[in-house]
């Protein structure tokens, strides 16, 4: 009796299982549709996924790698605070995500700016109640940015509401250890409801590592909680910048400005008087103030943008040892 034979019948598009018990499907192409259709039907109903579940199944060193590359990046931290309430800010994503990514976190970032612990020096702040506070601020020392949006002290009074203040509040360590620095250009020194319609500059006379100060100019689009980073700023935003620049009595020390001066002008001008005006706030008698370059930087938080001009770049007090004699 001869052999069977085995009919083989084309099946368009369609090409067999790799593994063995996978389920099989037939592709075909629509008969009403050429192929270049089909394709731009596929990318106009194409959307963004909200999330990624297959990551799990990634090997464990992918995953800390990704987790390691995220906790690495440079952030701004936006701090607020309350009226004998210290110091806060939103607690990182990553932390919250999983046990993995919080343990790769962890390694990166330390709870600071804690009170210290001294005796009652303030009349309105009692000092068993800055005792009992513990810090609330995630940041990486030497990467992150501590920055003071322009509501971070809204309302609040008292010593917590001054940042001038804070090297007799915040742990003294943690403040010689911050590299960098931003204020919102709107920002106050001191909150509007302590020092009304006058203000006195900030003093960093204390933050001995400070190497960096950012003045920002925000969108008003932007919202309190949303994560903020730097970018470029252009120069039809210099004119917003300046008005708010010169109309915050903080910055009346550094308001020396030519009259009838371009915008544009006026930041090139702050550019280079910047360290003759900062020198009476900056200068120790251990430390010499380091030339200022003012950079260009601005803020963008997803589809909003905000504007931060100005890094100060090694504006701080770098601390010199003296020779021997």
């Amino acid at each position: 009796m001869p052999a069977r034979q085995q009919v083989a019948r084309p099946l368009g598009n369609f090409s067999p299982p790799s593994v063995a018990g996978e389920s099989v499907y037939a592709i075909r192409r629509p008969k009403s549709h050429n192929q270049d259709t089909a394709s731009s039907n596929i990318i106009a109903n194409f959307k963004r996924p909200k999330d990624f579940p297959h990551f799990v199944k990634f090997p464990y060193e992918i995953q800390y790698k990704i987790w390691n590359m995220l906790a690495e990046e440079p952030r701004v931290v936006a701090i607020n605070t309350k009226t004998n309430g210290g110091l806060y800010s939103s607690i990182p994503p990553i932390l919250h995500v999983c046990s993995e990514s919080r343990a790769v976190g962890l390694k990166h970032y330390t709870l600071s700016f804690g009170p210290q612990r001294f005796d009652q020096q303030w009349t309105d702040t009692p000092g068993h109640r800055i005792n009992v506070l513990p810090p609330k601020v995630y940041f990486n020392f030497e990467r992150d940015t501590l920055y003071f949006r322009e509501k971070w002290n809204k309302n609040v009074q008292g010593a917590w509401c001054c940042l001038r203040q804070f090297s007799n509040l915040v742990n003294k360590s943690d403040l010689q250890r911050v590299r960098k620095v931003g204020l919102d250009v709107n920002a106050r020194v001191c909150s509007l409801k302590t020092s009304g319609d006058t203000c006195h500059p900030a003093n960093f006379a204390h933050w001995d590592s400070l190497e960096a100060l950012y003045l920002g100019y925000e969108d008003v689009r932007l919202g309190s909680d949303c994560p903020i980073t730097f970018s470029a700023l252009e120069s039809k935003d210099c004119e917003g910048f300046m008005q708010r620049y010169m109309s915050n009595p903080c910055w009346r020390s550094m308001q020396k400005l030519p009259q009838d001066i371009e915008a544009v002008e006026a930041v090139k001008h702050l550019r280079n008087e910047v360290p003759t005006m900062c020198h009476g706030i900056w200068e120790k008698p251990d430390c010499f103030l380091k030339k200022l370059e003012l950079l260009k930087y601005y803020i963008t938080i997803t589809a909003h943008a905000c504007l931060l001009l100005a890094m100060l770049d090694k504006c701080g007090i770098i601390c010199r040892i003296p020779e021997p004699s």
